[in-house]
């Protein structure tokens, strides 16, 4: 196949990404529909009849709830990390009451629910990432407006899958809703807006957002950053101040904790742009032992 054809490339990507889609999809009905032991209460909380599935595997937990027939409770959730190395097999248990804490209230539980954050924030990125170099892909080649509604309608269907997979009462609406989701729609628009337009006021903003909220998406919007402008940027005094403050606060140093956010620290400490900017048109303000080298 010719890869110099960019159509040809987006079908591909578009192909594979769909392919994810279909997988996961598989998965997810999989989860809802085997290595399930199944307990029908009445939340008293909403006033319905539920149904709670437990993990085949911590069947036995359902025993803590001490009734024969179906009874009235009230409950709450939270979820508990599943190890699926070295056994995949785990994950069968994924959005599954694999764990039941009693109360000292009567008839009031809680129920653990089996989930894997590492591998979601892991899928999360990857794939979300290689959605928004397609995305951008098709942008810069002008490519067919059918392709581009694919994409898109493929990142929020993604999404979904993702969360419903890895979280309890999932529905299309949460990728507008859920916080994490949200940050992440966020992240990916900040760093689709540097590829497209690399404006000094969004690449501040953008820096800003990612120090604050989303450490894990920083390092690669300064590693793309730095591809697409090798840092070369004109800033006002405004902009040069506002990236010095971000550049020295805590913060700024406190979130370097991943590999990939600890990477983008030190290439921006390195560059040292912002406060050399800074510096020269501030010399004045700024000891000249703290702008020596």
């Amino acid at each position: 196949m010719n890869f110099k054809n960019s159509n040809k490339l987006f079908i591909v990507g578009l192909s594979i990404l769909l392919l994810v889609c279909i997988l996961f999809n598989f998965f997810l009905i999989y989860l809802n529909n085997f290595n399930n032991f199944e307990v029908e209460i009445f939340n008293n909380k909403t006033q319905q009849n539920e149904i709670i599935k437990f993990c085949i595997d911590n069947k036995e937990e359902a025993n803590n709830l001490t009734f024969e027939d179906k009874k009235t409770i009230t409950y709450t959730t939270s979820y508990k990390f599943i190890d699926a190395f070295p056994d995949l097999e785990n994950l069968k248990c994924l959005k599954k009451v694999v764990e039941v804490w009693d109360s000292s209230n009567e008839n009031e539980y809680h129920f653990l629910y089996g989930t894997n954050l590492k591998i979601f924030e892991n899928l999360n990125v990857l794939v979300n990432s290689l959605i928004v170099l397609l995305l951008f892909g098709m942008h810069k080649k002008d490519a067919n407006k059918n392709y581009k509604l694919l994409g898109g309608a493929l990142f929020i269907y993604f999404n979904f899958l993702l969360n419903s997979i890895f979280q309890i009462d999932n529905h299309l609406y949460a990728i507008f809703t859920d916080q994490k989701t949200v940050l992440l729609i966020f992240s990916i628009g900040f760093l689709i807006s540097q590829l497209i337009y690399k404006n000094n006021i969004l690449f501040i903003s953008a820096l800003f957002y990612y120090v604050i909220f989303d450490y894990e998406f920083l390092g690669i919007f300064v590693v793309v950053s730095y591809f697409l402008t090798k840092f070369n940027y004109q800033f006002t005094k405004v902009e040069k101040i506002a990236l010095y403050f971000l550049q020295s606060s805590p913060i700024f140093f406190n979130g370097c904790n991943t590999p990939i956010s600890l990477l983008a620290c030190i290439m921006l400490t390195k560059e040292g742009f912002a406060f050399n900017s800074f510096s020269k048109s501030f010399r004045f303000i700024i000891p000249a032992s703290l702008t020596s080298r």
